[in-house]
């Protein structure tokens, strides 16, 4: 008590409201002061110091009947954390208590050391656009999204923004071969007003002449267990999304799907207690949306030697007879071939959202051929540009 009296010789001391909710935003070589006026309506300034009153700023305050807000930038902080000291004013210069505050500054060291999140790798989708695939960058460090340029088809620049939190995207209508650009994007703490990056950089995506797998965006039931619509309960079916036609379905009225160890298999079989297949056909019709160079695949599991066996292309909804392929757009005569080989039809498409058929035509006699077909594949090829 005899202290404070002391303290208050000569006079009532009088001591203006001191400001609320006082908060530091850090911020690249500023920060942003946020407080709020509500306990003393006298209020007609605050000064705002920094680095124990190294430096000031004065902000006149007109108070209202409610509670107002303090928003002021300081601008042109060196790095680091910064000490502020927030006093109020009435218009008799009397002061209010000091309300003490640190906040923190980023500047050019931080933002060198900031890392732009990397570019692992790039493909062709079945789109025909291009896909990038990101490597993994710590959020924690403040990292939240990356920035990206590129071509478009037409040659327009467009942008798009890619979070940390996903891995793969694909940059739509990206002009083949063109080099995009790429920074990455920082808030690094939660208090934040501004938005810091790295510097850009160029990568090169996918580019040059290629083929293009499209085969899942086209072609149904493809293999590597080709499906069935119907079976027997034991080995032999009906293969889901293909045609098959009657000289095939030599198993009690099923053919052209088997089951095997690893799974289901495309088949053709002649013997062994089945009939004959005489011009057995196999096939699905498909719209290519793309004019130019295609390929048709097959991977051959295993197959006999005894047989006339054929991988066609045919422009139209419809496979030609086996003694009329020279009709067909394109076919290739695998019963030579190896076990465990690819074999292929290119053909060219002249004109954008054609019919074409693929698939196999056969004649397999009844003393014991066969062919399996582990699975199918449907191509496009891309020039270099």
């Amino acid at each position: 008590m005899d202290a404070y009296k002391k303290y208050a010789a000569g006079g009532e001391i009088s001591y203006t409201g001191k400001i609320d909710t006082a908060i530091i935003y850090s911020g690249h070589n500023r920060v942003l002061v946020y407080g709020l006026f509500s306990s003393d309506p006298k209020i007609t300034s605050c000064t705002i110091y920094w680095d124990n009153r190294a430096d000031s700023v004065v902000i006149p305050v007109t108070r209202t009947d409610g509670v107002d807000t303090l928003r002021t930038y300081i601008t042109g902080l060196s790095e680091g954390t910064h000490s502020f000291e927030i006093v109020d004013y009435d218009k008799n210069r009397n002061a209010s208590i000091g309300v003490f505050k640190t906040g923190k500054v980023y500047g050019d060291v931080y933002v060198q050391s900031l890392v732009n999140r990397t570019i692992a790798s790039s493909a062709l989708n079945t789109d025909l656009n291009t896909e990038l695939s990101f490597a993994n960058i710590d959020n924690s460090t403040g990292a939240f999204t990356t920035e990206i340029h590129y071509l478009s088809n037409e040659g327009d620049s467009l942008t798009m923004f890619v979070p940390v939190s996903t891995s793969d995207t694909v940059l739509n209508n990206h002009q083949y071969g063109s080099e995009v650009s790429y920074r990455t994007l920082y808030v690094p703490d939660t208090l934040c007003i501004d938005t810091l990056t790295t510097d850009f950089e160029t990568y090169q995506p996918v580019s040059g002449s290629t083929w293009v797998d499209v085969t899942s965006s086209y072609v149904k039931n493809a293999g590597n267990s080709f499906q069935y619509s119907s079976w027997d309960g034991s080995r032999w079916g009906i293969l889901a999304d293909w045609t098959t036609n009657d000289a095939v379905k030599n198993a009690s009225g099923y053919g052209g799907y088997e089951l095997r160890s690893e799974g289901g298999v495309l088949s053709m079989e002649g013997g062994w207690g089945l009939p004959g297949v005489t011009n057995g056909k196999i096939y699905q019709t498909i719209v290519l949306p793309y004019a130019g160079q295609w390929r048709f695949s097959a991977l051959i599991d295993v197959l006999g030697t005894a047989g006339d066996k054929y991988l066609v292309v045919n422009k139209g909804d419809s496979l030609p007879d086996i003694t009329d392929l020279n009709s067909a757009t394109g076919y290739f005569n695998f019963s030579a071939s190896a076990e465990g080989a690819t074999v292929n039809v290119d053909f060219n498409v002249t004109e954008p959202s054609s019919n074409i058929t693929v698939g196999f035509v056969s004649t397999m006699p009844n003393t014991g051929s066969y062919y399996k077909i582990t699975s199918v594949k449907l191509q496009y090829y891309i020039e270099k540009k």
